[in-house]
């Protein structure tokens, strides 16, 4: 019974996801909502498996097949109703340079599926793991591991939260457990990303930026060996971009004088919406919901901005309140959970700081991982980060400053050997922000809208 209700579940997300997605490319902008659509479907599993696990009873399962025909209704009257514009022409050269770096980061990844099916160490002993315990899988840890190191704290991270987890076991009890599972699920994580940072670029009417930053992705050595790594960090900064968006709408909009309280709180929505499915897949989202409250704070007129953050933090709420939970409750302590003066002597500590600095450069010009790319990026931003900025640049970088400040925090709090965490943990946290990076700098790079400029412009194409 438990299987058929899976297998119906999953059924009606990837039926209403596939009906959605052949309605887009009808009309042709699929590309600017297949990001949305994988988002929808990874996190309706994983409210599904969280259904099933808290034992809700049948017709909490049962709402598991209902609400995806729900949204897919909602999803089907909208595009009706706004009759959504075809997506912006982008240069021909930069479609057959995507073409070719797309398929040699699927041969890349299918390669490496070949060669490592599991994923990376993160994969198989947090994500994997623990879907394989949440979805009944037949897996004896203890017969899988060395005696001493089964009875050790290896660095399975029982306190992350459960989003993925949830979504993979309610995947594997549908269709029982395989390791191509997780590796369709992080490939698709990785086209989500991309998907939903040129939706982001693209909704500036500006088809350049937009495949120049999808271009930039794809080409990236560090986001190609992720997805065949199979890391979370995928999925939180594909959120990230969906909360992003709607954060950038949000203050956009503050701009206008027509704008109403109604229309105002649905970008909000949206991006609370994302920032707290950001802070349910890995522990760093925590800081970019806080991060991004304090972006829509600062940046909110004085007569708005209580409005703005009650309907943010209303949007947000109830994925925070469930993951609090867990974390309060039912997940271990983490290592930030020390003396408030502890930690603050590793902060004050100057041989920490020097260790910090000596570390982040090293990993800068580590070129596996990211090739040219932090070089070019950093030349770049000193560049052009010169003059005037638009409004959603300065919303870019107010949420990327104050997550790279508390990152810092973080690393110099931490009881762990700074070198050791940095070569461990700095990529992935470089990859949470990189799409956001890339906007950012492309933001920049555009000439600043001027009160001349309609709104309703056509977009730019230089194809």
């Amino acid at each position: 019974m438990t299987r058929m209700l899976a297998l119906a579940q999953c059924a009606a997300w990837f039926g209403s996801a596939a009906c959605l997605a052949w309605m887009t490319w009808r009309r042709r902008c699929l590309l600017s909502y297949a990001g949305p659509i994988l988002l929808a479907c990874i996190s309706g599993l994983a409210l599904c498996g969280l259904v099933r696990t808290a034992h809700l009873g049948l017709a909490a399962d049962c709402v598991g097949i209902a609400l995806p025909v729900a949204l897919l209704v909602w999803a089907t009257n909208s595009l009706a109703a706004h009759n959504p514009p075809l997506e912006a022409r982008s240069p021909a050269f930069v479609c057959v340079l995507f073409a070719a770096a797309f398929a040699i980061a699927a041969l890349y990844w299918c390669l490496s599926f070949q060669h490592a099916p599991d994923g990376g160490w993160d994969a198989w002993m947090i994500w994997n793991l623990r879907a394989r315990f949440l979805g009944g899988t037949d897996f004896d840890l203890a017969a899988t591991l060395p005696p001493a190191l089964a009875r050790a704290d290896f660095g399975s991270h029982l306190d992350y939260p459960l989003l993925l987890p949830l979504a993979l076991a309610e995947l594997a009890l549908a269709f029982g457990w395989h390791p191509s599972i997780p590796a369709l699920v992080s490939a698709a994580g990785a086209v989500a990303v991309v998907a939903c940072a040129w939706r982001v670029a693209a909704s500036w009417r500006e088809a350049c930026a937009a495949a120049a930053v999808s271009l930039a992705l794809v080409c990236t050595p560090e986001f190609v060996q992720a997805a065949a790594a199979q890391y979370a960090a995928l999925w939180l900064a594909a959120f990230l971009l969906l909360a992003a968006e709607g954060l950038l709408r949000s203050l956009a909009s503050f701009d206008d004088p027509a704008t109403t309280s109604r229309s105002m709180a649905s970008p909000l929505a949206v991006s609370g919406v994302g920032f707290s499915l950001a802070a349910s897949v890995k522990q760093e989202g925590l800081l970019w919901f806080a991060a991004g409250l304090f972006a829509l704070a600062t940046a909110t007129p004085a007569g708005r901005r209580l409005r703005a953050v009650a309907s943010f933090l209303a949007a947000a709420a109830p994925l925070l309140l469930v993951t609090s939970w867990f974390r309060w409750v039912l997940a271990p302590r983490s290592d930030l959970a020390q003396p408030l003066s502890v930690a603050l002597g590793r902060i004050a500590d100057p041989a920490r700081w020097l260790s910090l600095f000596a570390g982040l450069s090293l990993r800068v010009v580590y070129f596996q991982a990211w090739g040219l790319w932090l070089i070019a990026f950093a030349l770049a931003a000193v560049w052009f980060g010169r003059g005037p900025s638009s409004p959603r640049a300065r919303g870019l970088g107010r949420l990327l400053l104050v997550v790279a400040v508390g990152e810092v925090l973080v690393y110099l709090a931490t009881p762990h050997d700074l070198p050791w965490h940095i070569r461990t943990s700095l990529d992935r946290l470089l990859l949470h922000a990189w799409p956001l990076a890339l906007l950012w700098l492309a933001a920049r790079v555009m000439p600043v809208p001027t009160s001349s400029t309609p709104l309703d412009a056509p977009p730019r194409s230089a194809g």
